[in-house]
């Protein structure tokens, strides 16, 4: 390990393997077209199987490859683990360095972010913007940060010390700033729960989020999952930050941000192990990301399996249950007849709430109902907390 690998002519090397074993070997399918990935949908050494996927291609809409070559026997790690959307560029021979930080290296640059600049309305608080997006006004809400609020504007409750960092953040950052960058690690621009954009800041060549991480003004907010995007210089922030007792982390009264962040780490390990599911080549939805796939899964009447928190649970008057497992403005809810009355509550009491491992997995048809998804849950082996397998 280590060492780079040469390829045969005609082919573009993109495996990595324990020590003693031969990395896989793939043929080019794609022609012309752009650049082509791949990933492993069935993991057996002895018997391969790949989907190849363009980046213009809709997520969902892989096609198999034509082609498919390997060397050698035993249990081979699943390259897409380890590399991401790693692309192939033509055929032809080549090499591939398999040392631990270019493997970091090539998953970072995989995730291929998306950036764009806009000018800059109105600094709403520490962690919103008021952008010009499409030619109009759109609030930007900071991802990975949840610094406490400094005015009225988003509908939470000012504090002295989020007035503070607003003030600092006015005064320091944005003062003369006329446009700044934004950047998504997505394939796509995502919002909020409140409808809000969710992207970095990159003000005058620093990430706004990472500085006010630094400054002890944020915690790294990793409630949704570990940052997608610089989550090195975000851990690192946050730890300097700690270390030398900055701005939440030298108050005796913000306590209850290291509780938090047990918390957050607990739920960030669980989307942890979902997007290892996905990067697997499980066809698995997250109820936030893949909200439009479910919906069409509905419309469709068809069986899904969908990853979700769980953040409401309501008794209809039948005696059926309904857990939400989708944001207000993506509604969406597993729905357990009056026999499941019992399971229903025992999942609420044990994965709704602060403090509890909020996400689930659940498995079954979607319809619509009052023109919103909902998955029927007839069994308690439709519903686990680790990823259930979509393909043999």
């Amino acid at each position: 390990m280590g060492r780079a690998r040469r390829c045969a002519p005609g082919f573009i090397q993109r495996g990595f393997a324990p020590q003693g074993l031969s990395p896989l070997r793939l043929a080019d399918p794609g022609g012309a077209g752009g650049p082509i990935g791949a990933r492993n949908i069935c993991p057996s050494a002895e018997s391969l199987r790949y989907q190849y996927y363009r980046p213009s291609w809709n997520a969902r809409s892989t096609q198999t490859g034509r082609q498919i070559r390997h060397a050698g026997a035993g249990q081979i790690l699943n390259w897409t683990a380890v590399f991401g959307k790693v692309r192939l560029r033509g055929r032809g021979s080549g090499s591939l360095d398999t040392s631990l930080p270019e493997i970091r290296r090539r998953r970072e640059e995989a995730r291929m972010p998306q950036r764009r600049v806009c000018a800059l309305v109105e600094v709403v608080d520490t962690h919103t913007l008021l952008v010009q997006w499409n030619d109009r006004p759109r609030r930007l809400r900071l991802m990975d940060v949840a610094p406490e609020a400094g005015s009225t504007a988003t509908g939470q409750t000012p504090t002295q010390f989020g007035r503070e960092a607003l003030e600092w953040a006015v005064a320091t950052v944005f003062c003369g700033v006329r446009d700044l960058e934004i950047e998504t690690p997505n394939d796509d621009w995502l919002s909020s729960n409140s409808g809000s954009l969710l992207a970095y800041a990159v003000v005058s060549g620093e990430s706004y989020n990472v500085r006010l991480v630094r400054e002890g003004l944020s915690p790294c907010f990793e409630k949704y999952g570990h940052p997608l995007m610089r989550r090195h210089e975000m851990e690192r922030a946050e730890q300097w930050a700690r270390r030398e007792g900055r701005g939440l982390w030298g108050s005796a009264d913000r306590g209850r941000y290291r509780e938090l962040k047990r918390w957050w780490q607990l739920r960030a390990g669980q989307v942890e192990g979902f997007r290892h599911a996905v990067d697997m080549g499980e066809d698995i939805f997250d109820c936030r990301l893949h909200y439009r796939e479910i919906v069409q899964h509905a419309e469709a009447r068809a069986r899904a399996v969908v990853f979700g928190d769980v953040c409401g649970a309501f008794e209809m008057t039948d005696g059926a249950t309904l857990l939400q497992i989708g944001s207000p403005c993506q509604p969406l809810c597993a729905y357990f007849p009056p026999d499941m009355k019992r399971h229903a509550a025992f999942l609420a009491r044990e994965h709704f709430g602060e403090y509890k491992p909020n996400y689930l997995y659940f498995d079954g048809p979607v319809s619509l109902e009052a023109g919103q998804p909902q998955i029927s849950i007839e069994s308690p082996d439709q519903v686990s907390t680790c990823p259930p397998r979509t393909r043999d």
